[in-house]
C-alpha cells in the first residue's frame, strides 16, 4: 500500500519556505518504509491529508524515522476514520440458499424450461455439469465453522452468466445474492480453471503438416470450399478506453471496444 503525504514547510515568520514537496512512503505491514529521499531542514512541518492539517513542531534533522512517524500518524488517523462494519453479513445475502438465481431460477429452468436454461448459461444441463465435474478441483472451496463456501456450481453458474450477458459485478451480485467482492475473486479464478482444463482437447492447434491439410480435406468435403484450414471469426469486446488514446477504440455502435479474433477448424 502506498500513501502520498504532502509536507508543507514553513519559516518562522509564516511565509512559504521553499515548495511543496510530496514523499511517497511505502506502507510494508506495521513496518514503515521510506521509498524517496527525505530533504533536511530547520522549520516547522506540517502534514496535510483531506480535512485534516496538524503540526509536527520543529524537526531539527528530517530523516528516515522522522518521516516513518508522519506516516505512522497518518495511517493511524486513516484508521481511525474508517466506518466500522455494521453488519458481517447482509441478511438478503444470507438468504442466498432460498432465493439466490441458482438455487431459486435455474433449478426452475431446469425441471420446467430446458431451451430458458440454456439462453441463460448458454449450455445445457448435462453440458454444464460436465464442466463442472471439469473444474472443480482447481475452484472448489472448503466449508469454515463461519459459513459455508459457495458451491462449485453457483460459482460456475455466476461465471457463465456473465461471459452470457456481460452484466456488471453488481447486478450478478443481486441477482445470485453473493457479494460484489467475492464475484470479483470468482470469475477470474473459474475463467482461468476453463481456460487451463479445455483448453488441450479443444483448442488444440494442428501440429503437423498432415493436419492442416486434414483440416482442409474436411472443409472441401462438407462445405464444398476447396483450400481452406480454418474459419476466422470475431468478437467485440467493450473496454475503458485507455488514456490519451482519443478515437482508437471507438466503436460505431457507440462505445470503445478491443477486437478479438480465433480461427476455427471444421469440427
Amino acid at each position: 500500500m502506498v500513501f502520498s503525504v504532502m509536507v508543507s514547510i514553513h519559516d518562522d515568520t509564516d511565509t512559504r519556505h521553499k515548495c511543496q514537496h510530496q514523499c511517497r512512503l511505502r506502507l510494508h505491514g506495521k513496518h514503515f518504509f521510506v521509498s524517496t529521499l527525505v530533504y533536511t531542514f530547520s522549520a516547522p512541518v506540517e502534514v496535510y491529508l483531506p480535512s485534516t492539517r496538524f503540526s509536527l513542531g520543529h524537526f531539527i534533522a528530517m530523516n528516515r524515522r522522522a518521516a516513518a512517524a508522519i506516516v505512522a500518524i497518518c495511517v493511524s488517523i486513516k484508521m481511525r476514520r474508517r466506518k466500522k462494519r455494521s453488519v458481517w453479513v447482509k441478511d438478503w445475502i444470507k438468504r442466498r440458499a432460498q432465493l439466490g438465481a441458482y438455487n431459486q431460477l435455474l433449478s426452475e429452468l431446469k425441471n420446467g424450461d430446458p431451451e430458458c436454461y440454456k439462453n441463460f448459461l448458454r449450455m445445457k444441463h448435462d453440458d454444464f455439469q460436465y464442466l463442472c465435474n471439469k473444474i472443480s478441483p482447481a475452484i472448489k472451496k472448503q466449508d469454515t465453522n463461519m459459513r459455508l463456501a459457495t458451491s462449485v456450481e453457483e460459482r460456475l453458474a455466476i461465471t457463465l452468466r456473465f461471459l452470457a450477458s456481460g452484466d456488471s459485478y453488481r447486478s450478478l451480485s443481486y441477482l445470485f445474492r453473493v457479494p460484489q467482492q467475492t464475484i470479483s475473486k470468482i470469475i477470474p479464478e473459474c475463467c482461468d480453471a476453463i481456460y487451463r482444463f479445455l483448453k488441450p482437447n479443444y483448442m488444440e492447434v494442428p501440429s503437423s503438416e498432415d493436419c492442416w491439410k486434414k483440416n482442409s480435406e474436411d472443409f472441401k468435403n462438407k462445405w464444398n470450399f476447396p483450400n481452406a484450414i480454418g474459419a476466422l471469426d470475431g468478437k467485440h469486446v467493450v473496454i475503458k478506453a485507455p488514456q490519451h488514446s482519443g478515437s482508437l477504440y471507438y466503436n460505431y455502435k457507440g462505445t470503445f471496444i478491443s477486437y478479438k479474433y480465433c480461427v476455427n477448424g471444421i469440427s
